[in-house]
């Protein structure tokens, strides 16, 4: 069994890796022997074909640093110290030039870019003379950039070929003997690599051995990477392969490229034999090696197993890790939703003394946030906070989404300028879900003074953010201002898309103008643009909100090959005109043909059983999602639970309730206390209470509603007990049990800070009242009007009602009059409370 097998006790191994930190790209290799041609150089390029590429991404992705010693190639002081002359030079006098200028590698540079610069190619011969001195003083950076210059100037006709290049170097070597040769060839292999070039890369790399000396570990460790990257693994495990038989000596660096191929590749059993050939070699495994391995794990969901590995490699061999592998298992463990978890290795990064970043949070407050769980994402948040570390853009984005689809627009508008006025950097990405949102509630004004904010701030607007504001304008109906803003659009320089013609057609069509719509599409077509499947649904869509259901239905019959796209809007749109029945008909059609819809439109004809009370069709809907889906969305499950209680469906409510923890996930404050009420409706106030001591238990805080539900099921059991037709009958043992079980919620609410709303003082009242303590009534009435809360008529009634029973209303009536309310109000509630 191999070493990492024994350390992690398991017979395969799932690896992989985003990232992997090599040996700087400036580290040069020991002179190797001096080089013997014995082979003709000519011969380097005859046989092969050198495919001119271009690709301006790999250069940028090249990242040819410079040092302080080195400037970029070619960035020098346009001055010129050799007069106008040097455009008349031939390459010989160049060639002397330089040659002069050995001892002066900065002169040298600033010589050969003004030669250049005044008109003169430059030829095979000064560019070796320059080759020369970059490698005689050790620059490099600056070899790797002029070899890139070569390359990329080769389709712009060069006066030689790369070949004659590489032989002129070669001679120079011999003469000198120094490794120029060398470190040319290294600087090609990197060069071609970075530019994508594989083929030549790779043609370089082996024509090293012709030259009898072996290729630089860094240059073919650079290469695979490139390979890798560019996901050309396959390629990549070739060349370690064919670089192994030619006699090549991995380092470690190396291995880590292996392990992430295999990991890219999916052959996870292939991992064990790494660390075993590792161990046979006497390379020691790094703290990068296990990084790779547990980023593997994660990247094929076996997150769990990588923390093992993490904590053993931790133990028994006493590896120090950064917090960088822990963040690595944070977003595994966030992307299988095991979130619980994932805040276990955030409390580790503590527990370990290391620092903690917004990388640590992060993918769990956006883990929280996809779930609507803002409550949980909030307090991450604020802990976060609290600990010293800077929220970001990201983060905040994430959270306004998250409260964008839980219809709270306020709160986004409030946490957008609590952080805004902090002085915290807000991208055009943040600006635009918050205009979004503001449009969506129909503040467009607002949404058009943050429009404007942003070009104040010289963020400069694109076709998202005009789009943005023009569904915001036709969302409001105000189809005028959506067109102004499409003309202004293009007046700023951009083209109109696909999306923006959607968002006008839509915007016809909610008003009902269907031949509007469809003219637009006309247009499209006309400026080149084809319409696509989201053109037609959010024409059907509109069409349903402007209530003409049989005109969406006539275009969604027009569609020749339906999408799962356009069976979900169809389905919403049934849902939008509360035709739900259509809507369930439709989705069991496409359901039995193997589709299923997008889980929006399932979440609303969900919600639309609930509401009408479907709740075997809604459970069963339910079953289908749970199947499909990694998590439940915590919202409908909050009302298919509540819908479920009211249905009368314990068993069911429990099911979906419990589906949530099987998904790993921990219910919040909402749901907890829908479970609460359903349980204390249903007279199964033990249960009720055994889960509010298993929601403190996880940590999750009840609020004032959670107690408030407990209190009132407290009450109703007691009543429950004795006749309310014998209020003056003995109390039972399970009454009094009661009683202290409402002292005690009322106490433990107060001493956790919680103040009890009118709704809680409601419940109080008539509590005391139904059991004639009204004194005690009288003064929980007394006190909430001393807190300044406003007792509705519910409160009052329950009260009154109580006192009217009966006894003279004289002494209340005295002293709610001290209290400030006036003698009409309260002759009106009294009046009212006879009539109950």
């Amino acid at each position: 069994m191999g070493f990492l097998n024994l350390l992690m006790g398991i017979h395969s191994i799932g690896v992989g890796m985003t990232w992997l930190a090599l040996a700087p790209l400036t580290a040069r290799p020991c002179l190797w022997v001096s080089v013997i041609r014995s082979v003709p150089l000519r011969n380097f390029s005859r046989n092969t074909r050198f495919v001119r590429k271009r690709s301006a991404l790999a250069v940028a992705q090249c990242n040819w640093t410079t040092s302080s010693d080195e400037e970029p190639f070619g960035a020098h002081d346009t001055e010129s110290n050799f007069g106008d002359h040097v455009t008349e030079l031939d390459s010989k006098e160049v060639v002397e030039r330089l040659k002069s200028l050995r001892g002066d590698p900065r002169g040298a540079l600033l010589y050969f870019a003004q030669v250049k610069e005044r008109g003169c190619r430059h030829g095979i011969e000064t560019y070796v003379a320059m080759m020369g001195i970059l490698c005689r003083w050790g620059w490099y950076r600056k070899l790797d950039g002029l070899l890139i210059e070569i390359i990329k100037s080769e389709d712009k006709g060069l006066s030689f070929e790369m070949f004659e290049l590489v032989e002129a170097v070669a001679d120079l070597a011999e003469v000198e003997e120094w490794s120029c040769l060398v470190l040319v060839f290294d600087g090609l292999v990197k060069a071609y690599a970075s530019l994508g070039m594989f083929d030549e890369s790779i043609d370089v790399l082996f024509r090293t051995r012709k030259l009898q000396y072996g290729p630089c570990i860094l240059s073919c460790n650079f290469l695979m990477n490139c390979l890798i990257e560019r996901g050309k693994v396959d390629m990549a495990l070739s060349v370690y392969q064919q670089l192994k038989n030619k006699g090549l000596s991995p380092n470690v660096y190396t291995y880590n490229l292996l392990i992430k191929v295999f990991s890219r590749k999916g052959s996870l059993e292939e991992i064990s034999r790494v660390f075993d050939d590792m161990e046979q070699a006497g390379v020691s495994p790094n703290e990068y090696t296990y990084t790779t391995c547990i980023e593997g794990f994660c990247l094929h969901r076996r997150s769990d197993e990588g923390y093992n590995l993490l904590k053993n490699v931790r133990r028994y061999l006493a590896v120090q890790f950064d917090s960088f592998p822990y963040i690595v298992l944070i977003n595994g463990f966030c992307n299988e939703m095991k979130l619980n978890d994932a805040e276990a290795v955030l409390a580790d990064i503590e527990t370990q003394g290391l620092t903690l970043t917004a990388y640590c949070f992060g993918p769990l407050i956006h883990a929280h946030c996809r779930m609507c769980n803002f409550e949980r994402a909030l307090s991450l948040h604020e802990e976060m906070l609290d600990k010293g570390v800077k929220t970001n853009c990201v983060i905040l984005s994430s959270m306004f989404k998250c409260l964008c689809s839980m219809g709270l627009i306020s709160e986004v508008v409030s946490l957008f300028e609590r952080f805004k006025y902090s002085g915290l950097f807000f991208d055009e990405i943040s600006y635009n879900v918050v205009v979004d949102a503001l449009c969506k509630s129909g503040r467009v004004d607002e949404a058009r003074d943050l429009f404007v904010e942003m070009e104040h701030k010289k963020l400069v607007p694109d076709l998202l953010h005009y789009s943005t504001l023009m569904n915001g304008y036709c969302l409001q109906g105000k189809l005028a201002d959506a067109v102004d803003i499409f003309e202004q659009m293009k007046s700023q320089g951009l083209k109109p898309d696909v999306v923006a013609y959607n968002i006008l057609a839509s915007g016809f069509a909610r008003l009902g103008f269907v031949g509007d719509a469809l003219d637009l599409v006309h247009s499209m077509r006309a400026q080149g643009l084809e319409p696509d499947h989201a053109t037609y649904n959010l024409i059907i869509a509109g069409l349903c909100i402007a209530g003409k259901l049989k005109e969406a239905e006539v275009v969604f019959d027009c569609i020749e090959e339906k999408c799962v796209d356009n069976y979900s809007v169809m389905v919403s749109g049934y849902c939008e005109a509360n035709c739900t029945s259509e809507a369930r008909k439709l989705f069991v059609t496409v359901y039995e043909r193997g589709i299923l819809l997008k889980r929006k439109a399932c979440y609303k004809l969900l919600n639309n059983l609930c509401v009408e009370g479907e709740t075997e069709y809604a459970f069963a809907l339910f079953k289908i999602l749970l199947a499909q889906y990694d998590s439940p969305c915590i919202r409908m499950c909050c009302k298919l639970i509540a819908a479920l209680f009211e249905a009368g469906d314990v068993r069911k409510a429990q099911l979906v309730f419990d589906s949530w923890f099987q998904h790993g996930l921990n219910p919040d404050t909402v749901m907890y206390t829908i479970m609460i009420s359903g349980y204390c409706k249903a007279n199964y106030f033990l249960q009720a209470y055994n889960l509010f001591n298993d929601m403190k238990q996880r940590g999750v805080k009840p609020d004032v509603i959670t107690y408030t539900v407990l209190l009132d099921g407290c009450l109703k059991d007691s009543l429950s007990k004795q006749s309310l037709a014998h209020p003056n009958a003995a109390r039972t043992k399970k009454m009094i049990e009661m009683e202290m079980a409402m002292s005690t919620l009322w106490n433990e609410m107060i001493e956790a800070g919680i103040k009890p709303d009118v709704v809680c003082y409601t419940v109080l009242i008539d509590k005391h009242c139904k059991v004639n303590d009204l004194q005690e009534a009288a003064n929980l009435l007394s006190q909430m009007i001393d807190r300044g809360l406003e007792p509705d008529p519910v409160a009052y009634s329950a009260f009154l009602s109580h006192y009217c029973g009966g006894r003279s209303v004289d002494i209340l009536f005295d002293t709610m009059s001290k209290k400030g309310i006036p003698q009409d109000s309260l002759k009106h509630m009294i009046l009212k409370a006879k009539k109950l």
